[in-house]
């Protein structure tokens, strides 16, 4: 628990795939937050990865509690192909009003702080649009580097683009 955010971090559940569901479902209609759109949403997605993040050597997906309600995710991937299996894909969303509260941070450093000490992963990348400035200084404080930049990834509206950020952190083992 952190005494700055009176937050708590845990371990989801399937119990909590309808909270991730609505919050990710909620984003997705923001132009530019996240790759999915809204009516690609589907709960049993969330369940599917929280069940199995739940055994994984390399998965792992948390949720962060503040006054009994789920107010954000985050959950960390293992790469599938054995040249890339050593890199872990993180993903996080706060939920609508909870953001810039210190709960994103407090969830990625409890997810690193467990890639660093319980996974096989050696590195963790994320991707992150170019609007979203405040994700990208989050990251930057915690010790990610960009590495690259997918102009124009993701089509927002008719003939308007934006770029993906990639970045990445080398894990201290």
């Amino acid at each position: 628990m952190s005494l700055f955010t009176k937050a708590v971090v845990r371990q989801a559940t399937e119990a909590d795939a309808e909270a991730v569901y609505e919050a990710e479902k909620y984003w997705a209609g923001v132009p530019g937050r996240l790759v999915t759109m809204a009516d690609e949403m589907r709960v049993e997605i969330f369940t599917r990865l929280i069940a199995r993040s739940i055994n994984a050597k390399n998965d792992r997906f948390l949720v962060v509690v503040h006054k009994n309600k789920v107010v954000g995710h985050a959950f960390i991937e293992g790469l599938r192909g054995r040249a890339i299996q050593h890199i872990g894909y993180l993903t996080i969303v706060m939920h609508p009003d909870h953001t810039g509260k210190g709960h994103g941070s407090l969830l990625i450093g409890t997810l690193l702080n467990w890639a660093r000490k319980e996974s096989d992963l050696l590195k963790i990348e994320l991707l992150v649009r170019s609007t979203n400035t405040q994700a990208q200084k989050l990251y930057l404080k915690l010790g990610f580097k960009e590495e690259g930049r997918f102009i124009k990834r993701l089509q927002i509206q008719a003939g308007v683009f934006i770029d993906d950020i990639l970045m990445g952190m080398w894990l201290d083992k």
